[in-house]
């Protein structure tokens, strides 16, 4: 992917809190799992972007699962737009 770079929005207040608590597991290199709950559009995916780039920023990697293969494309299309290339492993691949 060559094109421009998606600068991230503005988190909301709810967004940032659990964005907070994602990136205090992060600082202190523990494992720890997060649940985020929300309707369909309420801003989840943006959680996980801003958790991905801190991850990036501190030198870590990230998987980003997607819970359907068929929104592969537009997720890795969003995938790229923020942080460059991406890579894809789907049981639709070729060899």
């Amino acid at each position: 992917y060559g094109g421009e770079r998606d600068l991230p929005p503005v988190l909301s207040a709810e967004q940032r809190a659990a964005e907070e608590r994602i990136a205090q597991a992060l600082a202190e290199r523990r494992f720890r799992s997060f649940l985020l709950h929300g309707v369909t559009g309420s801003g989840k995916t943006e959680v996980y972007l801003a958790a991905i780039q801190r991850a990036l920023d501190a030198g870590l990697g990230a998987i980003f699962l997607v819970p359907e293969i068929a929104l592969t494309p537009q997720t890795t299309q969003r995938l790229e737009r923020r942080f460059g290339k991406v890579a894809i492993l789907h049981s639709g691949l070729t060899e």
